[in-house]
Formats: C-alpha cells, sequence, structure tokens
C-alpha cells in the first residue's frame, strides 16, 4: 500500500506520549521570517496605444458650424496614435487630417491640410495606490496648411488651429486618461489581491496540503521605463505556513495598507515556509511502517515491537516502543533532529536509550541497546526523513511551476535550493522551516498586460 510521503516525517519525529512526566512547556518559538512574494506591474507601449487608437476611433470630431457661421472642420487620423514612454511620463503624437469648409452665398469654400498634435501624460500611483492622472497639450505642428482666401474672406490658420485643438483636446485627453488608467489603475486590483492572498489554497489534493499566506505588509518599486514597458514590482511580506489536512480558515485581511516605496533590490526570492506535522499523524503513520518489525541476535535474543507512541519530552524528539520477546516492555528513543546543510538532509542526532524499569536483567540486553535495533531505528528514519525531503522539494517545484492561488492570480517560481532552516518541537507538532530560494513570479489580472 502506498505510503503518502508527505506524512513519512511523521513516522521518524514525533509523539504524543504515555510514558511522560507533565511539564510546563516552556519552549520558546519565534515567529517565522517573512518572505517577499513579489507581483510585476507592466505597462506596454504596444498595449496601451492599440486601446486609445481604438477607443478614438478614424474619426475625431465633426462640426458642422465650428465658428457660428457655417465653418465646417471634420478632423480624422491620418494614421496611429504614436507614443513614447519616459519616466513618469507618456508622449501622445496624434497625426490629423482636416477638411475644412465655408459655406459662402454664391460657392463653397474647401480646404484640406494636416496637423500634428502632441500630448503628454503625468502619472503617479498615491498613497491609496489610486492612480493620478494629468494630460495637456504640449505643442502642434502644421504639416499641411490648409488655404482659404478669397478677396472677400480669409480664415486664419491659427483660427482654424484653436478651434481643432479645443475640440480634440477633451476627446483626446478623455480618451487617453481612461486607458492609462485602464492599464495601471491599481487599486482596485491590489485590494482584491490582497483579500484573495488570506484565502488558503490548495498545494497538493493528493496530499490535502494547503498553504495559508499571512501578508503583514506591501510596498511597491519605483517605476523603471525602457521603450516598450513601464514596468514595477509590488512586494507583499508574509508569512507562508504549510498545513495538512482539512482546509484551514481563511484569515482577515484588515484595510489595505497605504502605499510604500522602496527600492528593489532583490535578486530572485528567499522563502521560509513554515510546515506543522502533527505528532498524532505521525504517530499513525510510524505504527504502519515499524509496528511488527522483529530485531534478532543469535537464535534465541530478539524483540518484535508490537506498538508505538511519538512524543516530545523537554526539548528531544521521542519515540516510545512497545516490545514483546525477549524483552517485554517499553523503551524511550531520545534524539534531536537537525539538518546538515552540506548532506542535505536530516539526521537524529544522539539518538539515546531510556528504559522504563530498572529491572537488572535488562542489563543483560545491551546488544539491543547499543547496536541492531538502535541502529536500524534510526536509519529507518533517517530514510523517511529525506525521503520526505526530496519528495517536498520535487513537489513544490512542479506545484511552482504554475499555480493559480487564487482567481486571477497565478504564481509561477522555479527553486534552486530547498533546505530546512530550522526545527522545533512544539508541544502538538515537529514544526520546520523550510527555506527556499530561485526565480518567482506572481501575475494578477489587471496589473500585467502580455
Amino acid at each position: 500500500m502506498k505510503t503518502p510521503y508527505l506524512f513519512f516525517l511523521f513516522t521518524l519525529c514525533t509523539i504524543p506520549s504515555v510514558w511522560t512526566m507533565s511539564e510546563p512547556d516552556t519552549t520558546v518559538i519565534p515567529p517565522i521570517p517573512l518572505s517577499v512574494i513579489e507581483i510585476p506591474v507592466r505597462l506596454h507601449r504596444t498595449q496601451l496605444q492599440a486601446d486609445i487608437n481604438r477607443q478614438l476611433g478614424d474619426t475625431l470630431f465633426n462640426d458642422k458650424n465650428a465658428d457660428g457661421e457655417n465653418l465646417e472642420i471634420l478632423a480624422r487620423k491620418a494614421s496611429e496614435i504614436e507614443i513614447q514612454l519616459t519616466g513618469q511620463e507618456i508622449f501622445y503624437k496624434v497625426p490629423l487630417d482636416l477638411s475644412v469648409r465655408k459655406k459662402m452665398r454664391l460657392a463653397n469654400l474647401q480646404g484640406a491640410g494636416a496637423i500634428t498634435l502632441n500630448f503628454k501624460t503625468r502619472y503617479q500611483i498615491l498613497a491609496d495606490w489610486s492612480l493620478e492622472t494629468h494630460t495637456e497639450l504640449v505643442d502642434f505642428q502644421w504639416i499641411k496648411k490648409p488655404v482659404l482666401k478669397t478677396s472677400v474672406i480669409d480664415i486664419p490658420l491659427q483660427f482654424v488651429a484653436d478651434i481643432v485643438i479645443k475640440k480634440s483636446r477633451k476627446k483626446l485627453t478623455s480618451a487617453i486618461d481612461d486607458q492609462v488608467k485602464a492599464n495601471l489603475d491599481l487599486r482596485k486590483e491590489v485590494n482584491s489581491a490582497w483579500s484573495m492572498l488570506h484565502e488558503p489554497f490548495l498545494l497538493s489534493e493528493e496530499y490535502a496540503t494547503w498553504m495559508v499566506m499571512r501578508p503583514k505588509s506591501i510596498y511597491m518599486t519605483p517605476f523603471q521605463t525602457d521603450f516598450d514597458t513601464v514596468q514595477s514590482v509590488i512586494g507583499m511580506e508574509s508569512e507562508l505556513i504549510v498545513l495538512l489536512g482539512e482546509e484551514p480558515a481563511a484569515g482577515i485581511p484588515g484595510i489595505l495598507p497605504a502605499l510604500e516605496w522602496r527600492k528593489n533590490d532583490n535578486k530572485g526570492f528567499s522563502l521560509s515556509l513554515q510546515a506543522d506535522i502533527p505528532y498524532v499523524e505521525a504517530e499513525r503513520l510510524a505504527r504502519e511502517g515499524m509496528v511488527g518489525q522483529r530485531f534478532e541476535q543469535g537464535k534465541k535474543r530478539y524483540v518484535v515491537v508490537e506498538d508505538l507512541k511519538l512524543f516530545r519530552q523537554g526539548d528531544k524528539l521521542v519515540v516510545q516502543t512497545f516490545l514483546s520477546g525477549s524483552y517485554k516492555g517499553a523503551i524511550n528513543l531520545l534524539s534531536t533532529p537537525v539538518y546538515s546543510e552540506a548532506k542535505g538532509k536530516i539526521e537524529l542526532d544522539d539518538m539515546d536509550i531510556e528504559l522504563k524499569t530498572k529491572n537488572l536483567l535488562h542489563k543483560t540486553l545491551g546488544w539491543l541497546f547499543k547496536g541492531v535495533f538502535k541502529n536500524e531505528i534510526r536509519k529507518s528514519l533517517d530514510h523517511y526523513l529525506n525521503f520526505y525531503l526530496d519528495q517536498t522539494k520535487k513537489t513544490l517545484q512542479e506545484e511552482l511551476k504554475d499555480v493559480e492561488v487564487a482567481p486571477g492570480i497565478q504564481l509561477r517560481g522555479q527553486l534552486s535550493r530547498l533546505g530546512v532552516d530550522h526545527i522545533f518541537l512544539t508541544p502538538d507538532a515537529m514544526r520546520l522551516w523550510i527555506g527556499m530560494k530561485g526565480e518567482i513570479e506572481v501575475d494578477v489580472d489587471g496589473l500585467s498586460f502580455k
């Protein structure tokens, strides 16, 4: 029968006790180090440019009576509006073809021209994560000046330009501001992400493994611009906790914190995951793997593991075994779980044996305590511990490649290192701080446009 690997670690490391003295819990376990999760924010020039051109259409305006005296002006896009990105400013070049017509009593005067309007938008993210924009006309250039002049009437070019600018400005600035906000307004999306990241998400359905995030702070890095993209990073500092079993309760998000600006000094990511392994599950699976095992020396001396309990005793991890055969009684195996970074393995350090009774007859069982029995138990537990680590790394790597944390929030990563930074023994569980390094990215719909 296949035993879920996520529970192998339990077999080795834990125990609710039947044979321990009641003692106050004085263990002090510090809070897990905060992990940083980065969400890229990108404003793509080509996307914004396409959105503005689509919203404006081909005809900018068509005024049948621009001056109140039958002056008609039709303004159409001569070509696509072009955009340039510079810092926190966006520059727009708006080429227009003009058709000018003046109705006269005897005849209609007509002229054609071309003009380019240049606009600039400056934007900033406010403390409440809302976007503020300001769009203005920088200047204009005549590409082709329309001629409408007779001995009776002379329509100045500046007059035509003023009308074109007046009629165009409101529509253009409104369209530009709308599209910049649609592409870069963060408040709604950040607030939604802040709330959703407090929800637990299923890391592995097969092993009923959940990840819980407890965001503590949120910040943003200054905008950086190249020709095609404005980009920034929204960073969240959060506790990351892995839990086994039923779906845990969601956290309470609270109010979205005010925007804080920070420099982007991070290279890749460094995460600390807290994994609690309940002793009750460890005990159950330890029985499956160890009860019934027989240890022998020669033809007459042997013991059989009839049952076991797993628990914490002080700062030690205990496997309490109930034996039959040449020795009938209970034995406690005490050890300290440590992680060897050099070997990449968890090891049970300084395993010692403690007898429940002091019968002198037990002195004759040194073969059991000093030899095969203790070594085999430790070897078996070490094997399961490191099998757990290897499988955990494999599973996390697979899950982090592409996992939907919540609707609209996609997490992708590549692990370069996974190891155990600290091991703590709590009254109810063995607590691991699993450290991970590598490359990670979170895409949130509405923040990243590709």
